[in-house]
């Protein structure tokens, strides 16, 4: 089973956000890049800020990048190899 956590959607100015994961300051950089463009601002600041903060995720996920399993929706079947060439 994996749990893959969702940040609630603002809608309003009294939406509140309690964080995804710890990794708070690359949504908060994102949001204030997207600010900076908008503007017609220089964003290479936070470009260096957002290529950081991408890096020490990537370095925190040490190898753990895989594709999780899905479980058969019609449960234990006895394991066969059927004709059609699927295992079950």
């Amino acid at each position: 089973m994996y749990y893959l956590p969702v940040a609630p959607l603002l809608v309003s100015d009294s939406d509140t956000f309690d964080g995804v994961s710890g990794y708070e300051e690359l949504i908060t950089a994102l949001a204030w890049r997207r600010c900076l463009v908008r503007q017609d601002l220089d964003p290479g600041t936070m470009d260096r800020e957002i290529a950081r903060l991408t890096a020490r995720i990537e370095s925190a996920a040490d190898g753990r990048d895989v594709e999780p399993f899905a479980l058969d929706g019609r449960g234990i079947t006895g394991g066969y190899y059927d004709d059609d060439g699927g295992w079950y």
